[in-house]
């Protein structure tokens, strides 16, 4: 499920990048916006799946882990809303 959801991310990045390119003669700006975590309902649920199958479930794990390690921690719904307003307004 993470590789469809990196790639799909990777798709938008990548196509507004071109889209800014060809857009830039008309002084049309693409913004992309990409908030990180959040703290919701789901994420404090994150990484409880039971999985039977041994390699899966060490896979997860790792990953989880990783995305621990490397990610900065949630934000509240509040700031992601704060900084899309911030974003509107420029």
């Amino acid at each position: 499920a993470r590789a469809c959801y990196r790639g799909s991310k990777a798709f938008l990045e990548i196509v507004s990048e071109a889209l800014s390119l060809e857009l830039a003669k008309w002084n049309i700006d693409i913004t992309l916006f990409e908030p990180g975590r959040l703290t919701t309902s789901i994420t404090k649920v994150f990484g409880n799946k039971n999985i039977q199958d041994n390699y899966y479930q060490n896979l997860h794990q790792k990953s989880l882990l990783w995305f621990k390690n490397h990610t900065p921690p949630p934000q509240t719904s509040f700031e992601v809303a704060q900084y899309l307003v911030d974003l509107v307004q420029m």
